[in-house]
């Protein structure tokens, strides 16, 4: 089965012009970036016959890191697949301070496994706020194999075909652009204002 082509509800359009504003502004950092680094490796050139040390060093660095730039831009689509696995690891809380690990508290982090429906396995990790353990569990339980779900571009948390989970007896709804759950019967985000896909 190929991926069809998915696009938001026009009830979602505060989302769609988000995406745009970031696919927009991911393209100029990336041209501003691709001819600041032209400009460096030709002040490093001048007068040279060839690439110096420092130069080549540059842009063995860089040089791939511009190619893939555009291509993580161009290749953000979106997509439909089915959850294969789900895990999650808690891992000790490391606060700013030096060598300080508090291990009285932890963060989940969350990997989804997805099997896209172009073959491709699309593996996307979430490291949630230090003791998030409700949260997890719902990540968790939303999630579930098996499940058919959404994956709209320029976002980071697919959906699933109807919108809402049950946790400790209530329905919430997730927040596809911030990954929060809300209320099922909220129309907007409490956490990033975005208006929930139904």
């Amino acid at each position: 089965m190929k991926n069809e082509k998915l696009t938001l509800p026009i009830e979602n359009s505060d989302i769609i012009d988000r995406v745009n504003k970031r696919y927009i502004f991911n393209i100029i950092v990336t041209v501003v970036w691709c001819v600041a680094v032209i400009i460096i490796i030709t002040l490093f050139n001048v007068g040279a016959d060839s690439l110096t040390n420092t130069g080549v060093l540059i842009a063995t660095i860089v040089i791939p890191i511009l190619v893939l730039q555009p291509y993580r831009i161009l290749s953000d689509q979106a997509w439909t697949g089915t959850v294969r696995k789900v895990v999650r690891k808690d891992k000790p809380y490391k606060s700013t301070a030096p060598l300080h690990i508090d291990s009285s508290s932890i963060v989940p982090v969350i990997t989804l496994y997805i099997e896209r429906y172009d073959g491709i396995l699309a593996v996307k990790h979430y490291k949630l706020k230090r003791d998030a353990y409700q949260y997890a569990e719902a990540l968790v339980e939303y999630y579930k194999p098996d499940t058919v779900v959404h994956c709209y571009k320029g976002l980071e948390y697919p959906k699933k075909d109807e919108n809402i989970i049950q946790y400790n007896k209530f329905d919430y709804r997730l927040c596809i652009v911030c990954g929060n759950f809300g209320d099922w019967h909220d129309k907007q985000c409490k956490h990033c204002k975005s208006s929930f896909v139904e």
